[in-house]
């Protein structure tokens, strides 16, 4: 379990447009809940713990929810299970609104692999190292 000195703000962004196939969306949702399952999340007893926020992205972005919407791990595990909404990839949307309404400061983005060699797990792994920079 991964746990935090201080208390850390995580967003996830994933790519949920045409761009990346569904199975690369799969992997990508349950990449996400490996790391949630991994962290010590925020509760009133674990004051210090991680909040999480999850968001998707095509042609519009969805808030699927805030740094505070959860404090039950399990609930939001759940609410990590996103469809997969195909159409266009308009990163910069999910940036601009996670940066305009708050959702978060640590911004993790899943879209597909820059790297037809890498699988999909190292390119995730090498993003997410790269968020941490």
């Amino acid at each position: 379990m991964c746990n935090a000195a201080a208390g850390v703000d995580v967003v996830f962004a994933l790519d949920a447009s045409g761009s990346i196939e569904k199975d690369n969306f799969v992997r990508a949702v349950h990449f996400v809940g490996a790391v949630v399952q991994s962290l010590m999340i925020r509760t009133p007893q674990t004051p210090n713990g991680f909040q999480v926020a999850l968001v998707s992205f095509a042609d519009r972005v969805d808030v699927r929810f805030y740094l505070d919407t959860y404090t039950d791990k399990e609930l939001m595990l759940a609410a990590i299970n996103v469809p997969y909404t195909r159409g266009r990839t308009y990163i910069n949307l999910a940036l601009r609104y996670s940066l305009l309404y708050k959702v978060g400061y640590t911004l993790v983005i899943l879209t597909r692999p820059q790297r037809p060699t890498a699988s999909v797990q190292e390119q995730f792994e090498i993003d997410v190292m790269y968020s941490r920079s």
